[in-house]
């Protein structure tokens, strides 16, 4: 994806006391790095939230939420959650628009 022109974001995992990941998805966000620059990003248990700076279009600030959710069919509960806390958190962001995104384990 380099040789293309894009940047990259991967979730940081948490690790076990030996040293093992603690989780076993990731995700990640790629972006044009002639036109966009990361401004911010958190990483959550399930979801990376960046913001990107978008230099052709009046430096407008996108946020991205790019989740991996609960993958456990019964456990809806918990897939909101996820995404509720996520998309709080970058309510208190400042930015012009905002994408949700990745894998949400469940049927639309």
């Amino acid at each position: 994806m380099k040789e293309a022109g894009y940047t990259s974001l991967t979730q940081s995992f948490k690790t076990n006391e030996d040293g093992t990941p603690h989780q076993q998805h990731s995700v990640a966000t790629f972006w044009k790095s002639d036109r966009l620059r990361l401004k911010y990003h958190a990483h959550r248990s399930r979801t990376l939230t960046t913001i990107i700076q978008d230099s052709n279009y009046h430096d407008a600030l996108i946020a991205v939420v790019n989740c991996h959710l609960q993958g456990n069919p019964m456990d809806t509960v918990t897939r909101v959650k996820q995404l509720q806390t996520a998309l709080s958190r970058s309510k208190r962001l400042s930015h012009h628009g905002l994408v949700v995104c990745g894998d949400m384990n469940c049927y639309l």
